[in-house]
């Protein structure tokens, strides 16, 4: 392995301040300057080594190259450098396809996840504008309008992909000036109820691959897994790895995605994966479970909400722990976990240190470095910062600022600009980083950044709803969104199940609620503003505890009332409740997957959880499957 030890601490010195300077980049892994240009040279030197297996069938380099020059050609005419290309596609090889095809036109790839609602990409056009929007061959578009396409891809991978072209108008070319000199985009939270538009240049992903290459040793004997969805950023780490280390991007077969440890497990060792990432919560989860001696797996990359177990003592691989916001390209701070034994250890494990060519400062109110073991805001610098918000010069200008007091120093890849994440931090007085939080209302649900006045925008545009606020009590399963909502002087009180799916349509599933409240007033502050404290403390009394052990699997039914219970952290289940009505989304249905396996002797995939229509059902389809375990 080629895994960091943990750091000796350094001699105490708390008036040290409190930043620190990632390792000096590594040559690129092939000739360029850019990641398309490296996977461009290991199609020129290697092109029969396998690039994408998806369990059914695999693409050499040179099938996979020739199969993204079609599919670049049906958009040539009109796609070009700085055009946004919006890929509304699942984990398959067709999505490996329009990455690739959308860096060799010189496009800004925009993945938008598998099913986007159409409001939240229609709110993101009031700014930027499509080239092209790519969807499955049959599938609904989320925006209307452009000239469809059809593209074919040779089977077994999607038959057909759809791509609509849009009228290179005035819009698009303010969009492609907006957009120069990016090589992707994702969306974030917007606090103004429309989301934000990162957009990552070249560079910024290169110095990222080429540290990443390095410290993991990836290589074309590497196979790396396609797990995170399309529409959260970490899947271009997963993808460009690949692709630009001349290594096997390996992913799962349509309609057979792991959905449970154990199918997670089996997927590991069926594709002799070596690096893959993986969820914190479905992490956490693994890391509970034997695991397995037989796996090829040698980095496990864990992210995207805060860590709290740690890997036990049987685990096989270097697991690191990784943050890294959007704005930071991915992946800023990295940190190799040694094995302990679970949770047993009351700390968290700490996020780490400063990935290559990446400069960080922990800075108080006044914008200076505090000394280390001093809680501040954590402000990235260096090589890995994006180019900012697409669009947005003004935000950009207020979250891209001139860096702390030594901050940059004589570090390489200073870009004389700093990005204030609005996460706060501890510097330890070995260098390494503990995250604490967030400053403002963002909060994470499920892993996914959520700003709560992108949700309470959505439920004040529905009819009779003056003001919403939405509060995420915390909890010992994570975060849930509770909304509270005030309905309009003399108006009907707003209905509940339409309110969460006016949620649904616009924003992500992670933000819609898991409660909302109809209440005829805000409490407020001294100063005249509504008390989130207090409606926080509300939300959480209204959610009591369950007791964590489940009464036992003699009574299915009841297993499920209480696991749900305790997951969703809702006050009471009834038979006839629905997982998903009562909050339940992929992540919480894949920790009732554990708990049932755990319980019965039973494969359980998460499908069966979601197509049933109430909890019921879903207690008569385990006893039909299987007994209880003895």
């Amino acid at each position: 392995m080629n895994a960091r030890p943990e750091p000796a601490p350094a001699d105490p010195c708390s008036a040290s301040p409190s930043t620190a300077c990632g390792p000096p980049l590594p040559p690129p892994p092939a000739r360029g300057e850019t990641p398309y240009a490296w996977y461009r040279s290991w199609v020129a030197a290697a092109p029969d080594t396998p690039a994408v297996d998806w369990g059914d069938a695999a693409w050499t380099y040179r099938q996979l190259d020739h199969v993204s020059a079609e599919l670049a050609e049906s958009m040539g005419d009109r796609v070009g450098p700085g055009d946004l290309v919006g890929a509304c596609i699942d984990r398959s090889p067709a999505l490996v396809t329009l990455a690739v095809a959308t860096a060799r036109l010189g496009a800004v790839y925009l993945p938008l996840g598998a099913a986007p609602p159409p409001a939240r990409v229609a709110a993101l056009t009031e700014r930027l504008r499509f080239a092209a929007l790519v969807t499955p061959h049959g599938a609904a578009p989320p925006l209307p309008g452009g000239t469809p396409r059809q593209a074919p891809l040779p089977p077994p991978a999607f038959p057909e992909l759809t791509v609509r072209l849009f009228p290179d108008d005035e819009a698009a070319r303010r969009t492609r000036a907006a957009c120069a000199g990016a090589c992707y985009a994702v969306l974030t939270s917007g606090s103004t109820g429309r989301p934000n538009t990162v957009g990552v240049g070249h560079a910024s992903l290169g110095a990222l691959l080429r540290w990443a290459g390095a410290e993991y040793a990836i290589g074309p004997a590497s196979r790396i897994g396609l797990f995170v969805q399309p529409g959260f950023d970490p899947h271009l780490l997963e993808l460009w790895s690949a692709l630009s280390h001349g290594a096997t991007l390996c992913v799962p077969p349509q309609d057979a995605a792991p959905t449970s440890v154990s199918e997670l497990f089996a997927w590991w060792r069926a594709t002799a994966l070596t690096h893959t990432i993986v969820p914190t919560p479905l992490a956490e989860l693994a890391f509970a479970e034997p695991w397995p001696q037989d796996l090829a797996l040698r980095h496990l990359f864990v992210g995207g909400d805060r860590l709290s177990a740690w890997p036990p003592p049987d685990t096989t691989a270097q697991v690191h722990n990784h943050y890294g916001p959007a704005e930071g390209t991915i992946l800023s701070v990295s940190h190799p976990l040694p094995r302990r034994r679970g949770r047993a250890d009351a700390q968290a494990p700490p996020i780490g240190s400063p990935i290559g060519g990446v400069t960080v400062a922990v800075v108080g109110p006044d914008g200076h470095p505090v000394p280390r073991g001093q809680a501040g805001q954590l402000v990235l610098g260096g090589s890995g910062l994006s180019l900012g918000y697409l669009g947005q010069a003004g935000l950009t200008a207020e979250r891209f600022t001139a860096p702390p007091p030594g901050m940059d120093g004589d570090a390489p890849g200073r870009t004389g600009r700093a990005y204030r994440t609005g996460d706060r931090a501890r510097m330890r007085d070995d260098g390494i980083l503990e995250f604490l939080g967030r400053e403002d209302d963002q909060v994470k649900v499920s892993g996914v950044r959520v700003e709560p006045a992108e949700v309470e925008a959505a439920l004040e545009a529905a009819a009779g709803v003056r003001r919403a606020v939405v509060v995420a009590p915390a909890g010992a399963h994570g975060q849930r969104l509770v909304a509270f909502v005030c309905p309009e002087p003399g108006a009907t009180p707003p209905d509940e199940p339409e309110l969460l799916r006016l949620c649904r349509d616009r924003v992500p599933e992670q933000a819609v609620p898991a409660r909302v409240r109809v209440i005829d007033a805000l409490p407020r502050t001294s100063n005249g503003k509504a008390d989130r404290a207090a409606l926080s403390r509300e939300a959480a009394e209204d959610m009591p505890t369950v007791r964590p052990d489940s009464p036992g699997p003699e009574d299915t039914l009841r297993f499920l009332e209480h696991t749900c219970a305790r997951l969703l952290r809702v006050p009471e289940v009834r038979p006839t409740d629905n997982f998903l009505a009562l909050g339940g989304n992929s992540l919480t249905a894949i920790q009732l997957v554990s708990a049932v396996e755990s319980a019965y002797h039973l494969h359980l995939r998460v499908t069966h959880v979601l197509r049933q229509p109430d909890l019921l059902s879903l207690a008569r389809h385990i006893e039909r499957e299987s007994g209880p375990a003895g």
